[in-house]
């Protein structure tokens, strides 16, 4: 049994975005709910849906398209693939406990999901403007504790990172109405700022 609960991130949520209420607005490699390559423990809200693309600025590299809904709540499903599809289909879910503070006060919301057919556990915790993540990987024994943060710059931007093990992700990120627009890095520590992966998303909330 793997232990965690190491990390703080700042998040702003509540007035960056009117759509997704509570629920983290974040860069679109994870959705609307995650971080830049890592997920956060909120869901979408009940009957709200993302759809979007991203796409490395290296050619025919990672290209991917995703479709997000909110079932309940505190429960979230979706399709992932690549662009163009090469029999990589991925099914995304993830259940939560609802809401944080559910048992006693500074009890974070927590989350439980499966992506790319690895499953994850991961803690939220919110005390507007700002939230902490943290979480794990259940399926990967080589996968250590992973972290996530997010910083409102502005009504309309937010700039994010996350980090597990030796990779890490830095995003900025844009909103309007329900359209956002994202500019990723995902690097590593051991190797080159230039050898890193630059990404650039785009999403809709409806």
């Amino acid at each position: 049994m793997k232990i965690f609960f190491v990390f703080v991130c700042l998040m702003s949520i509540s007035k960056f975005s009117h759509a997704l209420d509570i629920n983290t607005v974040s860069a679109v490699l994870y959705g609307p709910t995650g971080f830049v390559t890592k997920p956060s423990a909120s869901t979408l809200n009940q009957g709200m849906g993302n759809i979007g693309v991203w796409e490395s600025f290296d050619d025919g590299d990672n290209d991917n398209f995703y479709f997000l809904y909110g079932v309940r709540n505190w429960l979230e499903l979706g399709v992932r693939t690549d662009i163009p599809s090469q029999d990589s289909l991925n099914f995304v879910f993830k259940i939560n406990s609802g809401r944080q503070d559910r048992l006693f006060k500074g009890f974070p919301l927590l989350a439980f999901g499966i992506y790319r057919s690895k499953s994850y556990f991961t803690a939220s915790y919110q005390i507007s403007p700002l939230m902490a993540t943290i979480g794990t990987n259940l399926s990967d024994s080589n996968k250590g504790i992973f972290a996530g943060a997010s910083l409102q710059l502005s009504k309309y931007a937010l700039v994010q990172a996350d980090i597990e093990d030796r990779n890490f992700g830095l995003g900025l990120r844009g909103q309007f109405k329900n359209f956002q627009l994202s500019l990723l890095y995902d690097g590593n520590l051991d190797q080159n700022i230039v050898d890193a992966k630059i990404y650039w998303g785009l999403g809709f909330s409806f």
